[in-house]
Formats: structure tokens, C-alpha cells, sequence
């Protein structure tokens, strides 16, 4: 489980926007891995526990800019904005977490042709629950990782945006 919660991270960091390395595709390994540890979690506990745990070092790996204008602009001082990135990160995780949970239940009900278009869907419904249930943080969406192929995000003009991010964690 470790792995995959190391490639759940590793996916967000590299597919979303970062000042080193962008590879948009690798964004695809995040909701990969979240459904590997669904499949692998012996029970509901583990996997909300895992999918809060890579969702959590998913985020603060995206999120790690928050920092500086905590620190800077909210004139914290730096040991009380250094783990702003982390707690905003924990909260965001368990999002993550339910989608996890809810994708072991959906693994163990339905038949694998309909596992695709579930994840699709509660990808989707957790990006929007995301932006405005609790934290109110819409960022990090699937379909914001594609942002630097202006081609691979014109679904969005038909589906919306979390349309295309439950398409993209459909495939």
C-alpha cells in the first residue's frame, strides 16, 4: 500500500502545475492509485484511512506555494504557515478518502464494466463536492492538470470541467 500511496503523490505532483516538471498525463496516476488501493484495502476503514493518507501527501505536495503567501501576505510568522500546506492538504484528503471507500463498495458490487463509470461519476461528484461543501477549494481538479494542451481540455466547453475530470478518471 505504501507504493501506491507513494504513486498516488508522485502523479499529482508531477501532473499538476509545478515549477520543475509538468507532465500532465502523470495526473492520471492519482485516481489510478486511489482505485489499486480501494481494490487492495482488506476493509472500509483501510481504505478510507489509505485514501485520506494519499490524498493528504497528494495535496500538500500540489499545495506546498501556500506557505509563502500565508507567511508573506497573512505576516504569520514561519513556523505557524508551515504547516498550512498540510492541514489544508488533510482537510482536502478526505475527499480523497471517501472516494476510496466508496470504490472498494462499488468494487465489491458491481460487475467491472460498470466500475469504470462509477469512479467516473464519484470522481466528478468529489471534485464538486470538493468546491463547495466544507472547504470550498475547488483546485487541483483532473481536468486543470491537461490546462497546458489547450486541445485536451475542450471536452470541458461540452461537460463542464468536472465532466471532463470524471471522463479522465473513467479511463
Amino acid at each position: 500500500m505504501t507504493m501506491l500511496v507513494l504513486l498516488c503523490a508522485a502523479g499529482a505532483w508531477l501532473g499538476f502545475a509545478n515549477p520543475f516538471l509538468q507532465v500532465p498525463p502523470a495526473a492520471l496516476l492519482l485516481p489510478l492509485g486511489l482505485l489499486c488501493i480501494a481494490a487492495r484495502a482488506k476493509g472500509a476503514k483501510a481504505a478510507m484511512k489509505t485514501g485520506w493518507l494519499a490524498g493528504t501527501l497528494a495535496g500538500s505536495g500540489c499545495l506546498y506555494w501556500i506557505y509563502i503567501p500565508v507567511q508573506h501576505y497573512g505576516n504569520l510568522p514561519w513556523y505557524l504557515a508551515l504547516p498550512c500546506p498540510l492541514l489544508l492538504a488533510s482537510a482536502l484528503g478526505v475527499y480523497y478518502g471517501l472516494f476510496t471507500l466508496f470504490m472498494q463498495r462499488a468494487l465489491r458490487r458491481f460487475s467491472p464494466l460498470l466500475v469504470p463509470l462509477c469512479a467516473g461519476f464519484l470522481w466528478a461528484g468529489m471534485e464538486w463536492c470538493m468546491g463547495r461543501l466544507l472547504t470550498g477549494f475547488s483546485w487541483l481538479t483532473l481536468s486543470s492538470s491537461a490546462a497546458p494542451w489547450p486541445w485536451a481540455v475542450q471536452g470541458a466547453s461540452l461537460i463542464g470541467a468536472y465532466g471532463l475530470s470524471g471522463a479522465l478518471a473513467a479511463v
